[in-house]
């Protein structure tokens, strides 16, 4: 179960290289009966990508509060797989998210753990 508290807000924060935005105002997600917060001051990129993969899945979206989920559990230190189960959860749960968004954003991340981190 994934339920939002409080909906975290963010500016873009452009360091010249690509997009990356700062929460502005803090948010709350209850992963299953855990807390996960959005401290104002925290930086993402959401969803990260090279000019091809942002045809199919660009930066920001329906898919977002996956996105977020993702980025703040492996800048919290918890493990690939455990980030990975918590963002297919979100796009699940996301009516607006489009069937091939919801295959290729899982399928990125897992390509991406496989080369760049080899878990």
């Amino acid at each position: 179960m994934i339920e939002w508290i409080n909906k975290p807000r963010f500016e873009v924060l452009d360091d010249g290289n690509y997009n990356r935005f700062v929460c502005t105002k803090a948010g709350r997600v209850v992963l299953g009966n855990t807390p996960l917060e959005f401290p104002v001051g925290w930086v993402t990129d959401f969803t990260t990508g090279n000019v091809f993969t942002r045809i199919f899945l660009p930066q920001l979206g329906p898919h977002t509060p996956a996105a977020l989920i993702h980025d703040r559990l492996l800048d919290l230190g918890q493990p690939r797989a455990e980030a990975r189960k918590w963002m297919r959860l979100q796009l699940d749960l996301l009516p607006k998210v489009k069937r091939h968004r919801r295959i290729l954003m899982p399928l990125g991340v897992r390509v991406y753990d496989l080369v760049i981190h080899r878990v």
